[in-house]
């Protein structure tokens, strides 16, 4: 079975199956533009927090032991900061 390609980058014009590998290459461009603007490691740490809530299961699945615990780190370091 053929799969289409039903959403496309406004970006670059690729076009993607469905919306996990859309906001995946999404994050790409997303990146260059916190290096083009030297974003600080805050604002860059909060949005990954954000994309693995929105992501949490399929991202899970697709992360390293090391990097699943260094995430986990900085969430407890920010839970720390909030009390």
């Amino acid at each position: 079975m053929m799969v289409r390609h039903t959403i496309k980058c406004s970006q670059c014009d690729e076009t993607f199956p469905d919306g996990f590998e859309y906001r995946m290459h999404w994050e790409k461009h997303f990146d260059e533009f916190l290096n083009k603007q030297k974003m600080s490691k805050e604002v860059q740490r909060r949005r990954i927090h954000f994309f693995l809530e929105e992501n949490i299961r399929e991202v899970y699945k697709k992360c390293n032991k090391d990097l699943k615990l260094a995430v986990l780190k900085d969430m407890i370091k920010d839970l720390d900061k909030d009390e």
